[in-house]
């Protein structure tokens, strides 16, 4: 039987061209602007390795039928096999309404609006503000980098999509690593076979050590108050402590994240649901005023979340979570 070029894989990963890209963001494109009340559609981010690179899509929607069409959109992508494999993540789907908030909760890096009826002109934030970002997208990937560590987790290209974020990341806070370079010679190298996943899985555990080093010399933002704790569980298994430097182990199926003080201080700042500096304290209250409307639509904070928790979330869980950190020394 013949198979399509967009049928095929090469060690495990699916064989699509950039065209294949182009046609997916246009197909969902289409989709939208035909059946829901679009608002805004366009593209971010840098697809730059076909087969392995993601899609990252800008979608707003009206208010008035939005957790509807956000389900539409995500059933659309899910009927298509392709659309599926490209999408690792959801498309970052907001309504109307926060689109002055945007540029406030996401750096939208490379963002081009390819349906913009409402004529919008993203906001510009300030260095400090999107240093800021930068560091909450920090925080974001030691918290969510260990469970890759747990054997058999994840797939390959998880792992390479990781370590392209990990790499940016760390570009973001020093320039003597080079470590966007580093993940683009890993993907082709993978891609080509002198790399197998044992030797991803090592490149990504390094360059996670070299992020945390960076966060543990990082000095931009001034966190300083009294430290209510030494510990917080923020899920089943996983555990977030106190220490003098950053670092992580895993244990089993358990893993615990360690944080410098300032981290750490920043860590209960979001926890506490305040803070001194001016700038953290700003978005947590933008944060906190977006967690209403999301829980008003009904559905869950689209944004990356500091520490990859959602803090101002108002289910049982949490609610369990809370009353068991309420205890923890």
């Amino acid at each position: 039987m013949f198979l399509s070029l967009r049928d095929m894989y090469k060690h495990g990963l699916r064989v699509l061209t950039s065209e294949d890209y182009q046609d997916s963001f246009y197909d969902l494109g289409e989709f939208c602007k035909k059946h829901l009340s679009l608002v805004l559609y366009g593209q971010f981010g840098n697809p730059s390795f076909p087969s392995i690179s993601d899609l990252d899509v800008l979608i707003c929607l009206k208010d008035s039928q939005f957790s509807k069409e956000r389900k539409q959109i995500l059933n659309y992508i899910e009927q298509d096999s392709v659309r599926k494999y490209l999408f690792f993540h959801d498309p970052l789907i907001i309504p109307e309404s926060i689109l002055p908030d945007l540029t406030f909760m996401h750096t939208l890096y490379g963002l081009n609006l390819e349906y913009n009826v409402c004529n919008y002109i993203p906001k510009l934030q300030s260095e400090e503000h999107s240093n800021f970002l930068n560091l909450i997208w920090a925080t974001f990937l030691i918290s969510i980098s260990p469970s890759f560590f747990i054997k058999g987790k994840r797939s390959d290209r998880d792992l390479l999509l990781l370590f392209k974020n990990i790499c940016q990341s760390i570009d973001n806070f020093s320039d003597k690593y080079n470590a966007l370079k580093v993940s683009s010679e890993a993907r082709e190298n993978y891609f080509n076979g002198s790399l197998n996943g044992a030797d991803i899985q090592d490149l990504v555990a390094n360059y996670y050590s070299i992020l945390l080093d960076c966060l543990d010399i990082y000095d931009n933002f001034n966190i300083g108050g009294v430290v209510f704790k030494s510990r917080y569980l923020v899920s089943y298994n996983k555990i977030i402590k106190r220490n003098n430097v950053n670092g992580y182990r895993v244990k089993g199926k358990v893993i615990s994240i360690y944080l410098n003080e300032k981290l750490f201080c920043l860590f209960e700042s979001f926890y506490n649901g305040f803070s001194n500096d001016l700038v953290v304290s700003n978005y947590i209250s933008t944060y906190k005023r977006l967690m209403n409307k999301f829980d008003s639509l009904d559905i869950d904070n689209p944004f990356v979340v500091p520490f990859a928790f959602q803090f101002y979330r108002r289910d049982l869980l949490f609610k369990c979570l809370k009353l068991v950190n309420s205890f923890r020394i």
